[in-house]
């Protein structure tokens, strides 16, 4: 891939129009581009990759990052909707806190959410 631009002492310039005489610090000669945009294509041209694996590793990293979060543990929603003789609300239900899933408190409590895998963290609560 023809490269676009051109690094000088540091600095991205357009490869095709700079202008040594015309450049004025803020844009480069003939075609006017910001230094900001050059830089961030000299960036990407310094990568060597192509569009279609900048997708890729987007995509990759953007899988990453939603598994590390199901990997978190998350505290669960209590519900509750009666009371025990001292007053005391009795919780029935839990709700996962990544997909609103609810699941009773007496037979459903997972380690993991069986909706969506999010990771639950239980230490807060007793048994």
């Amino acid at each position: 891939m023809e490269r676009l631009t051109t690094r000088i002492n540091d600095r991205a310039y357009c490869s095709r129009y700079f202008d040594t005489q015309r450049h004025n610090g803020k844009r480069c000669g003939h075609c006017g581009i910001y230094k900001e945009i050059l830089e961030r294509l000299a960036a990407y041209e310094e990568t060597g990759m192509i569009p279609e694996e900048i997708h890729q590793m987007k995509t990759e990293l953007a899988v990453a990052r939603a598994v590390a979060s199901l990997c978190r543990a998350e505290k669960p929603e209590l519900y509750g909707d009666g009371y025990d003789k001292d007053g005391n609300l009795i919780y029935d239900e839990w709700e996962c806190p990544r997909c609103g899933e609810s699941y009773e408190v007496d037979y459903d409590r997972y380690d993991y959410c069986p909706n969506c895998g999010q990771k639950i963290d239980w230490s807060e609560f007793k048994e």
